[in-house]
């Protein structure tokens, strides 16, 4: 196989070269998604934008069978080259994929097609975190 400088490489076998090919790319998404789907909106009708980031835009969804209300963070796959991404979206998932507490939002699965990773969690209503606690006060546990 292809070696980087000093012949590292990181834990999803792509190589730290910066030689990024798309096998590289895939084996990344492959490492933190649960699904590979021809197309995400055959299982969800993508809405409004609900807002965005320097790497990835959340949508409001519906998924087609159940009617269930979603958020999608949608994050192209030619981000998942930068390693800091990379590491702090896997974190992020594994995180999520460990909590179940009534004041997290639940993440409900983390699938791909062939352009994007899309982060499916439970979407909430009542605005932003901030204002809820400015007007509510501390949640309890």
């Amino acid at each position: 196989g292809r070696e980087a400088r000093g012949g590292r490489r990181d834990d999803v076998g792509v190589s730290m070269a910066g030689d990024w090919t798309k096998w590289d790319v895939e084996k990344r998404a492959l490492s933190i998604v649960d699904e590979t789907l021809r197309e995400v909106t055959h299982r969800y009708k993508m809405q409004e934008e609900l807002g965005t980031g320097a790497q990835a835009t959340v949508y409001k969804a519906t998924h087609r069978k159940t009617a269930r209300k979603v958020a999608i963070k949608v994050i192209e796959l030619k981000e998942l080259e930068d390693d800091e991404l990379f590491d702090a979206l896997r974190m992020e998932i594994g995180l999520l994929r460990q909590l179940s507490h009534p004041n997290v939002v639940s993440l409900r699965e983390v699938v791909r097609d062939g352009t994007c990773v899309y982060i499916v969690q439970e979407c909430l209503t009542g605005g932003e975190l901030f204002d809820q606690l400015l007007a509510k006060g501390p949640f309890k546990e």
